[in-house]
């Protein structure tokens, strides 16, 4: 009897420290994930300073370079110039799955609107 009892112990130390280390990994990982995407992002009161009108050059002197941007132009007959934003992406600080959106008008690169998510 004493046997299975050893044996039930050291098999529930075993799952114990399985589970332990399988939560540290976890843990590091997430806060590598969390500092990379703190390289890019910015706070609140940095989205709160940006204004509509402001040149994007302007915008990502102050802010940095974002994490991502996309352009969305079109060419319409009768126009003189191509329609669309080019819109610049960055994180939250402290957050994973919330960020800024700041797109600029494709032939003035002026800040149209702004958005956080």
């Amino acid at each position: 009897m004493k046997t299975v009892i050893k044996v039930t112990l050291g098999i529930l130390i075993a799952f114990t420290i399985l589970i332990g280390g399988c939560v540290a990994l976890v843990g590091s990982a997430a806060n590598d994930v969390q500092d990379e995407n703190d390289r890019t992002a910015i706070t609140p009161a940095q989205y709160r300073s940006i204004k509509t009108g402001d040149a994007k050059s302007e915008v990502e002197a102050e802010l940095g370079d974002p994490e991502s941007a996309d352009e969305f132009s079109s060419e319409i007959e009768g126009l003189d110039k191509p329609v669309g934003s080019s819109c610049s992406y960055y994180g939250r600080k402290g957050e994973l799955l919330s960020g800024y959106q700041f797109c600029f008008d494709v032939n003035t690169d002026e800040l149209e609107s702004k958005s956080s998510f």
